[in-house]
C-alpha cells in the first residue's frame, strides 16, 4: 500500500526521471549474485552492510571501497573488469523489468511527459537490457553517475538530467529506491517517489523525505 504525505498526482509533471536498478529493473539480484561470486572467488565474507555501503556508488568508487575495506591486491580497473564480466552476461540475458514498469513509461509517454534515466549503472550494461525488454525507446535522455563524476550522494545527477530534458528540477518527478538517492533528488529540487525494493526489507520510515512511497507501480497506474 502506498504512503502519501500530501495529495500528489504523479502524472502532473513535465518530466519523469527514473532510477534503473531496483526501480525499473529487478536487477538487484544480479548484483547480489555478482557480489557472491566475487567474494567466493577471493574467499571473503559477504555482509549486509557491505551491500548497503556500495549501493549508491558507481563502479570505480565501489571498487575502490572494496579494495580498501578488504585490503585486496587488485587495481580498481581489475575489480571493475571482473564485475563487468559477471554482470554483462546477466543484464543481457536474465534481468527482467518490475511489474508495471513498461506500463508507467507508456502512461508518461502518452501524457507527453519527457522521460529520462538517471543511473549509477553504465551504458554497456543497461542498453542491452532495456532494448531486450522493449523499454529503451521510451527514454528521451540518459544520465549516468560515471558521466558527471559524482554518485547519488549528491544532487548533481538529477539537476543535469533535468537539464537534458530541457526542464527545471521542480518540473520533474523522480523515482528512486534508496534513501540517499531520494534525499539527493529532493535537494536538487525534484519531487521524489520512493519505490521500495522487497529485497532490501526497508520500511516506510526509511524514506522520511519522500513525497510518496510505493511498493510497486501498479499502485499509481
Amino acid at each position: 500500500m502506498m504512503m502519501l504525505k500530501e495529495k500528489l498526482n504523479v502524472f502532473d509533471f513535465k518530466g519523469a526521471i527514473f532510477d534503473l536498478d531496483g526501480t525499473l529493473l529487478d536487477s538487484m539480484n544480479v548484483w547480489y549474485d555478482v557480489d557472491r561470486e566475487f567474494f567466493s572467488r577471493f574467499n571473503l565474507a559477504l555482509t549486509d552492510d557491505y551491500s548497503k555501503a556500495i549501493s549508491a556508488l558507481n563502479f570505480d568508487k565501489a571498487a575502490e571501497y572494496t579494495i580498501n575495506r578488504y585490503n585486496l591486491d587488485l587495481t580498481v580497473e581489475q575489480v571493475v573488469n571482473i564485475w563487468y564480466e559477471m554482470a554483462q552476461r546477466k543484464y543481457a540475458l536474465d534481468v527482467v523489468a518490475f511489474e508495471g514498469a513498461k506500463e508507467i513509461l507508456e502512461r508518461y509517454k502518452q501524457n507527453g511527459t519527457k522521460i529520462a534515466l538517471a543511473t549509477s549503472s553504465t551504458e554497456n550494461l543497461f542498453t542491452p537490457a532495456l532494448k531486450r525488454l522493449g523499454l529503451y525507446d521510451y527514454f528521451d535522455a540518459f544520465c549516468t553517475s560515471e558521466e558527471i563524476g559524482k554518485n547519488k550522494d549528491f544532487p548533481d545527477i538529477y539537476k543535469i538530467t533535468a537539464q537534458k530534458l530541457g526542464l527545471a528540477p521542480n518540473e520533474c518527478i523522480v523515482y528512486e529506491d534508496i534513501e540517499k538517492a531520494v534525499n539527493s533528488a529532493k535537494k536538487a529540487g525534484c519531487v521524489c517517489v520512493a519505490k521500495k525494493n522487497p529485497l532490501d526489507r526497508l520500511t516506510d520510515s526509511d524514506f522520511p523525505n519522500a513525497d510518496l512511497i510505493i511498493h510497486n507501480f501498479r499502485e499509481i497506474l
